[in-house]
């Protein structure tokens, strides 16, 4: 057996490349063992070579485990794997020596996902980019969207997590349609609608969701809806049914077998109850699902035209089709945060009371952004939406999954940026099984791209993300702490994550990068180069309320900014489920299951800030630190600024030593405000959240108080008992409105 390898890494000239990870694997045992010391990292030199040593294998052939062991060689740009070579052990040699490993150059260089093909996937110039910052702004372009597609000839697709209805009504003398109909959903509102008794009062000119698409449908635009349907995996009853049956006979077996078995299974109880939990919040939407298409269905054909077309696509177990697109195929795209529904609707302020969130208000307030886009990236979007649709409607002529590019855009907006735009997915095996050449792995494009660019980082890494707990995100931004000594890295998280054990994990994920962090402050000194933050309301006494008010915002968003160069915004959250393997399933529903994603990715190729970039940080970064105007001075960048983590940590501690000076002042980053104040609060250091039972800690807002407690106990300058001055909201949340018309 070996105890060494060697090797080269060559491009596409033959000349080798440095700087790559090479790491070497035993994976014949039940756990993958990695060869070699746990903490070396072995890189490739100058000429792309690279040597390890290992211990040797005590080969035994008629000894279970000991037989030739099989190896697994990587090699990696950061945490993100360029190539995987696969191959038994060589007994009858101490060295194994590795065949010319070939890349190309770009491979090596690029922040362009590649998918392993060498050169960048989906990547397209001459695009306007439209960035769209919380729902008020978003779903008022969705209105001008589809209002836009009302054309005869037009092609308007829709694909959507949920899309909230109620039951159609047609239209009866002097009786409009919409008086006698619920809305649920309502993309833009009017001056004139107002509270009258605790309900929401609308009008004839407020858009809902599923009018805006009847009403473009009616003038002419063929319109697809497109929506997942998940179902039990057989494989996943076989798993649990085996596993029980197995379990139950060894009962029989009484004394310490039986007491192993009685731990089992209270675990797997556990486990069915947690699925029953977790299918039970999943499966809500699907009831919203059914509504949906029957309200098209009851609107009913145009005279000589097919109905509006309703899907729903067939999804393994726990599985979704996550991405949310409204595209009028011929001008612009849209990549949604949100699904429709109304509780998600918010405006930058993020008040506590806000009557346009309907008839369910409590998960309020919650921060989303989103992305719209001309040009040649359309495609690319509608090649997501075909790749759905082709199995969702099977029966019918499948359309060309990759639709021709449109044309440069010849001028943008005021609002627009023309940039270079990369489109970046997550799919599961069931989509790609048909690709050509068949792909039985998936696409994992948009973790690609993050571990790209978080290899890449030098000044800072900023991610605001709904969940944050993947082991492999986790590992590259702790590896790029260690390698740029100048790197620092701002996560906005949720202090309330909305999924059973999610908020456990992301504790665990984020303490592990502080860790890492004082660990290297200890030896550099300064001050930590991480900061984790969560994002909250403070509302002055009024009225209603004697007691000032504080309230989590949550976060919906999934956007990411690197060095003001590189920036992503779309579907994915930074979870197994978005990435590469949902946790929950993988063992019980058949291996790697991961939801349908889409993340739009802008990237500066020279060194300067991107002016895309920078109008996104200005957006997000106004909003969080109090700022009236994104084009504030302090907000300006410049590709040698380093302090950007110093004005988060000052900013939190504004907001919280304002609670010690005045409790009933909401301040913004210049002083008091009653426009735009300070969201952001320092995560506490410590686990919070321990005293919420297991079924309660993903309720909205659950962990608040707890949260609180410990920021409050950390902070020298701040008192717990100052808590009990506040009314903090649980988890009934803000005041719902339901909508009504007059």
């Amino acid at each position: 057996m070996t105890t060494s390898a060697v090797g080269r890494v060559v491009d596409e000239h033959l000349v080798g490349i440095p700087d790559l990870a090479v790491v070497l694997h035993d994976v014949s045992q039940q756990f993958d063992v990695k060869l070699g010391k746990p903490d070396e990292t072995i890189v490739t030199d100058d000429q792309g070579k690279f040597s390890l040593t290992y211990v040797g294998y005590p080969y035994a052939p008629s000894e279970p485990g000991k037989q030739v062991r099989r190896l697994r060689l990587r090699v990696m740009l950061g945490q993100h794997v360029l190539r995987e070579l696969v191959q038994d052990d060589v007994l009858s040699q101490d060295k194994l020596t590795f065949a010319d490993i070939h890349l190309t150059r770009e491979e090596s260089k690029t922040w362009w996902a590649t998918l392993g093909t060498g050169t960048a996937s989906r990547k397209t110039d001459g695009n306007a980019i439209r960035w769209l910052a919380d729902d008020e702004d978003a779903w008022d372009r969705v209105a001008k969207v589809i209002e836009a597609a009302g054309r005869s000839g037009a092609k308007l697709d829709v694909m959507q997590l949920t899309i909230d209805a109620s039951k159609f009504q047609p239209d009866k003398l002097n009786d409009p349609c919409f008086l006698r109909e619920k809305p649920f959903v309502v993309l833009n509102f009017n001056a004139n609608d107002k509270i009258v008794d605790k309900n929401f009062v609308l009008d004839h000119l407020d858009a809902r969701i599923e009018r805006s698409i009847v009403e473009a449908y009616q003038k002419g635009a063929d319109v697809r809806i497109q929506l997942p349907k998940p179902t039990l995996d057989k494989h996943g009853l076989v798993v649990a049914g085996t596993a029980i049956l197995g379990i139950a006979s060894l009962i029989l077996l009484g004394g310490v077998v039986a007491l192993i078995v009685e731990l089992l299974f209270l675990a797997l109880g556990a486990v069915a109850a947690f699925l029953l939990v977790y299918f039970r919040k999943e499966h809500l939407g699907i009831f919203h699902t059914l509504d949906i298409i029957q309200w098209f269905g009851d609107a009913g054909p145009a005279p000589n035209r097919l109905p509006v077309n309703v899907k729903q696509l067939k999804m393994h177990s726990n599985q979704y089709t996550h991405a949310k697109l409204v595209i009028d195929h011929e001008r612009e795209a849209l990549l949604l945060g949100s699904p429709f529904e109304q509780q998600y609707f918010d405006s930058l302020q993020h008040d506590i009371d806000n009557p346009r969130r309907g008839r369910d208000a409590s998960k309020g307030p919650i921060h989303d952004v989103s992305v719209g886009v001309r040009g040649p990236a359309v495609a690319h979007l509608r090649e997501m939406f075909n790749l759905h649709w082709n199995l969702a409607d099977p029966d019918h002529k499948e359309l060309p999954v990759r639709p021709d590019l449109p044309g440069p855009v010849t001028s943008a907006d005021s609002n627009e940026f023309t940039t270079t735009v990369q489109v970046v997915r997550t799919l599961d095996a069931m989509f790609s099984e048909t690709f050509d050449p068949p792909n039985e792995k998936g696409e994992q494009g948009v973790l690609e791209s993050y571990l790209r660019a978080i290899h890449f980082a030098e000044r800072f890494i900023y991610i605001e993300n709904q969940y944050f707990n993947n082991d492999t995100i986790t590992e590259a931004l702790i590896e790029a702490l260690r390698n740029k000594k100048k790197l620092k890295i701002i996560l906005l998280v949720n202090a309330t994550p909305d999924m059973p054990l999610y908020l456990g994990w992301q504790q665990k994920a984020t303490a592990r990068i502080a860790e890492a962090a004082e660990k290297l402050r200890k030896t550099e000194g300064g001050t930590s180069r991480f900061g984790a933050f969560a994002a909250w309301t403070h509302a002055a006494p009024n009225n209603d309320h004697t007691n000032p008010r504080l309230v989590d915002n949550y976060l919906h968003t999934k956007s990411a900014i690197v060095d003001n160069r590189w920036a992503a915004v779309g579907s994915a959250n930074l979870d197994g489920a978005s990435l590469d393997s949902i946790q929950y399933a993988r063992s019980m529903f058949g291996g790697d299951i991961r939801n349908s994603e889409a993340n739009v990715v802008v990237w500066e190729e020279t060194d300067a800030p991107s002016p895309a970039v920078d109008a996104l940080r200005r957006r997000l970064w106004a909003e969080h630190l109090g700022f009236a105007d994104p084009k504030a001075h302090a907000l300006d960048d410049t590709a040698d600024r380093q302090d950007w983590l110093d004005v988060w940590n000052e900013t939190a501690k504004k907001k919280l030593d304002g609670f010690n000076e005045d409790i009933n002042k909401v301040l913004g980053h210049d002083g008091p405000s009653v426009g735009n104040q300070i969201h952001i609060l320092a995560c506490p250091t410590h686990e919070y959240g321990e005293d919420l039972h297991f079924w309660n800690r993903h309720h909205s807002h659950a962990a608040a108080y707890s949260y609180l407690k410990h920021l409050f106990t950390e902070d020298k300058n701040a008192d717990e008992a100052d808590l009990v001055r506040f009314e903090i909201l649980d988890e009934s949340g803000p005041q719902s409105f339901p909508f009504t018309y007059k």
